[in-house]
C-alpha cells in the first residue's frame, strides 16, 4: 500500500522530532501504528494552542486512537522511549491532568502533554491536534497508538517458500500527494520536520533483507516488558520481536525503504507435502491393484497391509492440518 504521512497546520508549526513506529504481529492480529511529535516550542505566537494536522494512508476511528501521556509521564518508562537520564520532574502548572515536566539530563526539558485530537468528520484518514502551550516554557510532546484495521501497513508478496513485508514509508513527500490533500492544503502549510526517527517492530523470526545504511542506526530484542506496560500491547507477551532504528534529518521530506521476510515452509506445508505423495502412490498403485483382484474375496480383503498403515498415516496427517487452522 501507499504508505505516506502527510504533517499540515494553518499555525506556524515545527516538529523538532517526528516518531512514527509499526507494530506487525504473527496470525493475522491487526498491525499498530505510533506516532509521537515534539513541536518546537521557542518560536512566538499569538495563541497558546497549536494546531496540527495528520494525513495518514488509512483511515481510523477516535476509538481507535490513544494518548500515551500517562505511560510516557512515568520515569521508567520515559527513559526507555527518550534514551537519556531524567534528573527531576514536574507537574504542569501543578495539574497532573495537564501533563508533566521532565528535566533530561543531556536534552534538556521536555514538557509531556495529553494528545487532544479529533477525526475530521469528512475524511477519516485525517487527524487533527490542538496543542496547549499555556504556560510552558519547553518543547512540548504528545503520542498516540493507533489500532488500525490491517494486519501490516506494509506491501505483502507472497513466494512459494517466504513471504516479504515492504515498507516504503514517505513523510511530507510532495510528488505523492492525494489529489483531496491538494485541493485543501496549500504548500506553505505542510509542517517544517527537522528530524524523522522511524521504527520497525517485527516477531524476531523475520529476516531484515533490506534497510538505507544512511538511515540506519541499530537493531536489537526488544525489551517486550517495558514497551508491553509503556503501550498496553497485550500481544507483546506472546511472542520475541526485534525493532530496527532509521533516522534521516533536515530534509523537506522524507523516505524510508525497508523489508522483511520471513519462511513460509512450516509444520502444515511439511505435512501437506507427506498427504500429498501418499495420496500419489495410492493412485499410482490403483492399476496394478484392480487388474490383481480376485472374485473370490472381498476387495477390501484383498487390500496389501501397508496400504491400510498409509492410509492411517494419511489420516493422521490429515486430522494434524485441521488441529492447526
Amino acid at each position: 500500500m501507499e504508505n505516506s504521512i502527510y504533517l499540515y497546520s494553518k499555525d506556524k508549526v515545527v516538529v523538532e522530532r517526528l516518531h512514527i513506529c509499526t507494530w506487525d504481529f504473527k496470525d493475522g492480529t491487526k498491525t499498530k501504528v505510533e506516532l509521537g511529535f515534539e513541536i518546537d516550542n521557542t518560536q512566538p505566537s499569538d495563541s497558546d494552542k497549536l494546531r496540527l494536522s495528520v494525513h495518514l494512508p488509512f483511515e481510523v476511528e477516535s476509538s481507535q486512537i490513544k494518548s500515551l501521556h500517562e505511560t510516557l509521564c512515568n520515569e521508567k518508562y520515559s527513559r526507555y522511549i527518550f534514551n537519556d537520564v531524567i534528573a527531576s520532574s514536574d507537574m504542569i502548572g501543578g495539574d497532573a491532568k495537564r501533563g508533566k515536566l521532565l528535566h533530561f539530563k543531556e536534552r534538556g526539558c521536555l514538557a509531556i502533554i495529553p494528545a487532544n485530537f479529533t477525526v475530521n468528520s469528512a475524511d477519516a484518514s485525517q487527524i487533527d491536534f490542538i496543542i496547549d502551550t499555556k504556560n510552558i516554557d519547553a518543547n512540548v510532546y504528545i503520542r498516540v497508538l493507533i489500532a488500525t484495521d490491517l494486519t501490516t501497513i506494509a506491501e505483502t508478496r507472497s513466494g512459494i517458500t517466504k513471504k516479504s513485508f515492504i515498507f516504503d514509508l514517505k513523510v511530507n513527500e510532495r510528488r505523492n500527494i492525494p489529489d483531496d490533500l491538494i485541493m485543501k492544503v496549500n504548500a506553505d502549510e505542510f509542517v517544517d520536520i527537522k528530524n524523522v526517527f522511524v521504527f520497525h517492530v517485527t516477531p524476531d523470526d523475520y529476516d531484515l533483507d533490506f534497510y538505507d545504511s544512511n538511515r540506519f542506526k541499530s537493531l536489537r530484542m526488544l525489551e517486550k516488558d517495558i514497551f508491553a506496560g509503556y503501550t498496553g500491547i497485550k500481544e507483546l507477551q506472546e511472542d520475541d520481536f526485534v525493532i530496527i532504528f532509521l533516522k534521516q534529518s533536515r530534509n523537506t521530506s522524507y523516505s524510508f525503504y525497508t523489508t522483511f521476510s520471513y519462511e513460509i515452509i512450516g509444520n502444515n506445508q511439511i505435512l501437506l507435502a507427506i498427504g500429498t505423495n501418499i495420496i500419489c502412490s495410492f493412485l499410482f498403485a490403483l492399476p496394478s491393484f484392480r487388474s490383481n483382484l480376485s472374485t473370490e474375496k472381498a476387495w477390501y480383503a484383498q487390500i496389501p497391509c501397508e496400504w491400510w498403515i498409509s492410509l492411517a498415516i494419511l489420516m493422521l496427517v490429515g486430522f494434524s492440518i485441521l488441529r492447526r487452522k
